[in-house]
């Protein structure tokens, strides 16, 4: 009997030592997996951290020649970045001053003196003469007015910067809200409210001068179709997009003006490829983020 219940005893011990062991066992591999998940996360962080700096990154073999590109074209960018800002500023400059000299013999058909009594001039040149601006043109503008040969386009500048209600009470001529349709985005028309006159034959005057200034910036465009001249594919370039050089003022100063902007563009090239590049070495660090929190996910998951 005895005998019997001892060998019960050797049969039944060993499912008490599985349900002892076996939670142990589990927990010890929880364990051992949560430190090689949270060794390669480690890991990962620290390529993460690397990848802060493109130039010094430790890129795949595949993502070199990338590296490369970014650095040759980052240092090319720093050191001409002077000679960039200079250019710009520069065909600013260029295109500031043509633009008013052309405003200047564009005015001489629009003058106030011509459309406006005596005593409104004298009430506009006090209001202009109270206004201070930085901007070339607006000042330009401003000076023509206080001396006596400013246009309607001129005055125009600085109309919404008036007060109002007090500039009107004074003025023989008024001025007034009207409404005009949005001509530029033909999808979406809308009216826009411009501060002129009530008198239309004004209006019409200013509209006038002011398309006869936009054409400042309507630039026809080269046909270079038969010619591989360097020079006239910047003409073209800069036709479309910048200056009308078939206005005299504009014209003056086209040579300087594309010189400065062969080099804009230039640089804006050499921006791109630095650019792309930085996409693929940003795609290889994005990669890496994917992974740690692909392992992060995972081992969150031992912890439940």
């Amino acid at each position: 009997m005895k005998r019997n219940k001892f060998n019960n005893f050797l049969k039944i011990k060993p499912i008490y030592l599985a349900v002892f062991l076996v939670p142990g066992i589990v927990t010890m591999c929880r364990n051992n997996s949560r430190e090689n998940l949270d060794e390669q996360i480690s890991e990962l962080d620290k390529k993460i951290i690397s990848t802060n700096d493109f130039s010094t990154a430790n890129v795949p073999s595949k993502l070199k020649p990338a590296q490369q590109r970014y650095v040759r074209t980052k240092n090319f960018l720093t050191q001409q970045y002077d000679t960039l800002e200079i250019c710009i500023n520069q065909n600013d400059s260029l295109t500031d001053v043509a633009f008013n000299n052309y405003a200047v013999r564009v005015g001489r058909d629009f003058q106030m003196s011509k459309f406006l009594s005596e005593n409104d001039i004298k009430i506009f040149q006090q209001y202009v003469a109270q206004i201070d601006t930085m901007n070339f043109i607006h000042s330009s503008a401003r000076g023509r007015i206080l001396a006596n040969c400013g246009s309607l386009h001129d005055l125009s500048y600085f109309l919404e910067m008036f007060n109002f209600d007090s500039v009107n009470t004074k003025l023989e001529n008024k001025l007034a809200w009207n409404f005009y349709r949005d001509t530029v985005n033909a999808a979406d028309s809308v009216d826009i409210a411009v501060l002129n006159f009530e008198n239309d034959s004004l209006n019409r005057a200013l509209i006038q001068e002011s398309e006869l200034l936009n054409m400042a910036w309507r630039a026809p465009i080269y046909d270079t179709s038969n010619t591989t001249d360097s020079i006239a594919h910047d003409t073209m370039y800069a036709a479309q997009s910048g200056p009308n050089f078939e206005i005299p003022e504009f014209d003056s100063v086209r040579t300087q003006y594309l010189h400065n902007d062969s080099i804009i563009r230039s640089y804006q090239n050499t921006m791109d490829t630095m650019f792309r590049a930085e996409d693929s070495l940003q795609e290889y660090k994005q990669s890496i983020r994917r992974q740690r929190d692909s392992l992060i996910q995972k081992r969150n998951g031992l912890e439940i």
